[in-house]
């Protein structure tokens, strides 16, 4: 049986050259915008996490500095310079209910420490009453244990018979101790970029990042009562300036810093 022939017709017909060129052409500027709109979005997710991470930084060294400087007396602050800060770092505050030789019971109620006192990285700290007035003793720490004192529970420190034997504590009970490690908080530099670290000068660690990075504005200032700068001896508060570059939404030129500064007035330093 013969097939009839079909005749072509302009419904069956296939794309022009033209057609296909306009097509490839909205198709292209289809593809720019969307690989705009694509980059825009990744580019103020980014700007977003460097401003998190700046702020996170600028938090995380403030609170560092706030948390481990609040307690400093005069002659806790060792050593200042504009990129480090040497100082005793107070880790329990209490009193002593015993003080025998070179044994320290420490009463836990009322006991205000961050951890127990620890060997080889801790020294003790007691006062004593001397006939120009009370003086801090040190003692280094050879072991901890537990004690009670009467019948609330304590702490049993061994330390320095020498040092301690040669003090006069009249009030037991009532005895001020303290146990601190001696550290450091200072900025360095690393792989090209600058950080804060700290480190446990007592325990003879090294450098442990803490925040960062930071720009070259970042510093630690000693200030005297009146806001004048000061020595370690006649230091009232602590500036800790942090500078950390901020990332631009228009990628505009130059460099773009924000600052955070904490004007520490801790209260053992006050006159």
């Amino acid at each position: 049986m013969a097939v009839p022939a079909m005749s072509l017709t302009d419904r069956t017909r296939g794309m022009t050259l033209p057609e296909v060129l306009v097509g490839l052409v909205l198709l292209g500027v289809i593809g720019a915008a969307g690989t705009a709109l694509l980059l825009r979005a990744t580019r103020f997710v980014s700007v977003a996490q460097g401003r998190v991470a700046m702020a996170t930084a600028l938090d995380a060294s403030l609170g560092f500095l706030d948390g481990d400087l609040a307690e400093v007396a005069p002659g806790d602050l060792i050593g200042a310079t504009p990129a480090a800060i040497t100082y005793r770092a107070i880790r329990l505050d209490g009193h002593a209910c015993r003080v025998s030789g070179g044994v320290v019971e420490i009463a836990r109620p009322g006991l205000r420490a961050s951890r127990l006192p620890q060997s080889g990285r801790d020294s003790l700290l007691i006062l004593s009453q001397t006939d120009s007035g009370p003086e801090w003793v040190a003692s280094g720490i050879r072991s901890v244990s537990s004690a009670r004192c009467g019948t609330e529970p304590a702490i049993q420190v061994d330390g320095d018979s020498l040092a301690l034997t040669a003090a006069f504590f009249p009030a037991p009970g009532l005895v001020p101790v303290k146990a601190f490690e001696v550290m450091e908080a200072r900025l360095y530099y690393s792989g090209g970029q600058r950080w804060l670290g700290g480190r446990s000068v007592s325990a003879g660690e090294g450098i442990q990042p803490l925040a960062g990075p930071f720009e070259a504005g970042a510093r630690f200032a000693l200030t005297d009562s009146a806001g004048a700068p000061a020595t370690v001896a006649s230091a009232r508060s602590i500036l800790g300036l942090m500078e950390a570059e901020r990332p631009t939404w228009d990628r505009s030129p130059g460099l773009h810093r924000d600052t955070a500064a904490a004007a520490l007035y801790p209260r053992n330093l006050v006159p």
